[in-house]
């Protein structure tokens, strides 16, 4: 996304992002940053003990 001065933001689609991290942790840019999601995201488990 540009805006208005010229400089870019980049966004991750928020119905796809689950807050795992890993854009963050392999960009070679070092671009992304996290920010709390304000609401609470469920996990869902395959039944299968760790």
């Amino acid at each position: 996304m540009q805006h208005e001065d010229g400089s870019w933001e980049y966004q991750s689609d928020p119905t796809r992002c689950i807050g795992c991290g890993i854009c963050a942790g392999v960009c070679p840019c070092g671009v992304w940053t996290l920010k709390d999601n304000p609401v609470k995201i469920p996990m869902y488990s395959t039944g299968q003990q760790a």
